[in-house]
């Protein structure tokens, strides 16, 4: 989920849009600028992903979209 805005407003609308369905939860990664950080919480995420919904604030997505080695 991608608000451009505050996390918690990015949860909302996950929830309110209904894009997450009830089974799954809500993986937050927030406030992280360094890349090994957010490597680590992007995988972390991956082995979750079936049942998780990923949402990013905007400081971490600046550093990923910023960043050739995070941009996948």
């Amino acid at each position: 989920m991608a608000s451009g805005d505050r996390i918690e407003n990015g949860a909302s609308i996950a929830l309110s849009s209904g894009i997450k369905s009830p089974s799954q939860e809500l993986y937050f990664i927030s406030n992280l600028v360094n890349k090994t950080d957010i490597l680590f919480r992007i995988s972390q995420f991956h082995k979750l992903a079936k049942n998780c919904m990923l949402i990013i604030d905007g400081k971490t997505m600046d550093v990923i979209l910023d960043s050739q080695e995070l941009v996948f």
